[in-house]
């Protein structure tokens, strides 16, 4: 996919999730591109994903149909701010990344969200995403190791067949840690990637399995230790993001 269709693939799935969330009568927060295009890692075959925030209506708050989740094709989903918030303040490295992605990759943003969430982002960083970013790692690293089995898709099956080993889970494992490393040495948070070029040669093949293995391990020894001399706060305050989602919600939704 070259740079022209992906822009045209962002713009139509940005008007499909318009048009989904205004079925439902829920409101845009935030719409962002993810994954790859993001990190600064994609290729000709990669997908573009495409993720964002809304805010449901008020029957859907205070009744007992709740909607946290809506997935459009192809290749989006959108998530209630509560579940946002929610994941977020949890440490999820997979939903911190909307938080952070560089301005060229969100395409669409409410004032709301601007002022009282994006604004105050840093406030979902603590020292509590070690163990979300050691965890996604060593998912990783453990498929590397297991090799091909019965659940392997067939895109990953092809990737094994062709380099011994799962090229992306390599990747992907080598960019977890060292974001982890990074988030909690610095307290920044850096969603496209400065080692792009390395990720893409890890993805290309060009280490070797052992190689990747014991960066690998020596990224997540790091982690653990980092965690002890982080400039991040222990814990994410439960009761400020709580407090922002109130704000959020009250912004959007008014008092009824």
């Amino acid at each position: 996919m070259n740079m022209l269709e992906t822009v045209e693939t962002v713009l139509d799935t940005s008007h499909t999730v318009l048009d989904a969330l205004a079925a439902r009568e829920c409101s845009p927060m935030l719409i962002v591109v993810c994954g790859s295009h993001t990190y600064g890692t994609s290729t000709p075959e990669s997908d573009v994903d495409v993720r964002g925030v809304f805010m449901p209506p008020w029957k859907a708050l205070v009744g007992l149909d709740d909607i946290g989740t809506l997935s459009c094709e192809p290749d989006a989903v959108m998530h209630s701010a509560r579940k946002f918030v929610g994941l977020c303040a949890g440490g999820n490295p997979n939903i911190l990344d909307w938080l952070f992605v560089p301005d060229d990759c969100v395409t669409y943003m409410s004032n709301e969200f601007r002022r009282i969430v994006w604004s105050r982002r840093r406030e979902f960083l603590s020292r509590e995403m070690h163990m979300r970013f050691a965890g996604y790692a060593r998912g990783h690293l453990q498929k590397l190791q297991h090799g091909k089995t019965r659940e392997t898709g067939a895109k990953r099956a092809e990737d094994i067949a062709e380099h011994g080993y799962s090229t992306k889970n390599a990747m992907h494992l080598i960019r977890l840690a060292r974001m982890g490393c990074e988030v909690l040495e610095t307290g920044e948070y850096n969603v496209r990637r400065p080692d792009a070029d390395e990720l893409l040669s890890i993805r290309r093949g060009e280490w070797t399995l052992n190689r990747v293995l014991a960066e690998g391990d020596a990224l997540l020894a790091r982690m653990a230790a980092a965690v002890v001399r982080s400039p991040l706060p222990e814990h994410v305050d439960r009761d400020a993001v709580s407090e922002m989602l109130v704000e959020l919600t009250l912004a959007v939704r008014g008092v009824k």
